[in-house]
């Protein structure tokens, strides 16, 4: 696989260059940023599910849902230095709080795959008596997995080294955990509705205790979660939905602390490592040109609240998947035919990774 492919170049590109596109619809030339500095595309040609970083390690984790793998992306040199068969369908992925191993979640075997980011293996496998979607791991060893299921809404915490179930949260029957969980410096395990969030206090390995309920006006029933660095607030956007802005939570008490207004439909955030900056993916695609979509991307500074830039990428997003690079100088963004139509004449369903510079 050719793994590194520059597409566009952004820097001297301009509005009235892009108007020009957009009028014209030329097909000769490649479709241009919005004067948002330099993207590459990295081409994989496959269904790609999630995004990881590993800062110790300066690596973005690839998760091929397709081929069964997990690609280790060096954040420098944006090249694949290795290719990890993992198990079926791997759909979510998360680092430990010290980066010593890789929770992989496989939709296909209802099982956690563990990685040796060093060894770049599976060293073993936790069974789950469900289809795992969302997972997360704490500093003691416990591995949170959660179903996708209507009915079923318990979600169990695991010994990462055993595969043992610890403890369950088991919510009442038709009622299941929407938004994905997360743990917050090992003691908190909060989980989103359509329109509550759920908090437990995990802080004793072995149980989770019941602890507050705050009850909101979120649009949509399926939400995805982040949280600050020091655990102190928790973001909530839509995903696939109309909603409009990220609403942030203060954890100790589930009160509102801001808003991220991104003025047209959320399908994800992130925050840079250094927690100063979010980046909001929108659900609302405009044109390059007539063949080719693209999405902006929105930058906000994290303690005002207030959007310092804006990106555009191109080709439709893939949902949850964008991270930002251990240095914080790139965004890395899953898009869906980011080239032109004419030069996918099958159109056939295929992602890549394209790699945005951050000013």
């Amino acid at each position: 696989m050719n793994v590194k492919e520059s597409v566009s170049r952004g820097a001297g590109a301009s509005f009235l260059i892009l108007c020009a596109l957009l009028a014209t619809g030329c097909e000769k030339e490649p479709v241009r940023g919005f004067n948002h500095g330099e993207f590459d595309v990295i081409p994989f040609a496959t269904e790609l599910s999630d995004l990881e970083t590993d800062i110790g390690r300066n690596v973005v984790y690839v998760a091929d849902q397709q081929h069964n793998q997990i690609h280790v992306l060096d954040a420098d040199m944006n090249e694949i230095l290795r290719s990890i068969p993992v198990g079926s369908k791997p759909v979510r992925m998360q680092m430990d709080p010290d980066e010593t191993v890789l929770m992989v979640a496989l939709q296909g075997e209802q099982a956690v795959a563990v990685i040796d980011p060093d060894l770049g293996i599976v060293t073993r496998k936790l069974s789950v008596p469900f289809e795992v979607v969302w997972l997360d791991v704490t500093g003691d060893g416990r591995v949170f997995v959660g179903p996708d299921d209507p009915v079923d809404g318990e979600t169990l915490a695991l010994d990462s080294d055993t595969g043992e179930i610890l403890h369950d949260i088991a919510v009442a029957s038709g009622w299941n955990p929407v938004g994905e969980f997360i743990s917050i410096q090992d003691s908190v395990l909060i989980l989103v509705r359509s329109d509550d969030i759920y908090k437990w206090d995990i802080s004793d390995r072995n149980a989770a205790v019941y602890s507050q309920t705050a009850d909101v006006e979120l649009i949509r029933a399926k939400h995805e979660l982040a949280s600050s660095n020091d655990g102190s607030l928790v973001y909530v956007s839509g995903v696939l939905g109309r909603q409009s802005q990220v609403e942030v939570f203060r954890t100790s008490n589930l009160s509102k602390a801001g808003v991220f207004e991104a003025q047209q439909g959320v399908t994800f955030l992130c925050l840079s490592p250094d927690g100063t900056r979010a980046f909001i993916a929108t659900a609302t695609d405009m044109m390059a040109q007539p063949i080719s979509p693209a999405t902006y991307i929105l930058e906000y500074d994290a303690a005002t609240y207030a959007p310092v830039n804006q990106h555009l990428a191109l080709g439709n997003m893939n949902v949850t998947s964008l991270e930002v690079s251990p240095d914080g100088q790139r965004l890395y963004v899953v898009v869906e035919n980011p080239y032109r139509i004419t030069d996918n004449p099958t159109q056939e369903r295929r992602q890549d990774l394209q790699v945005i510079g951050l000013r």
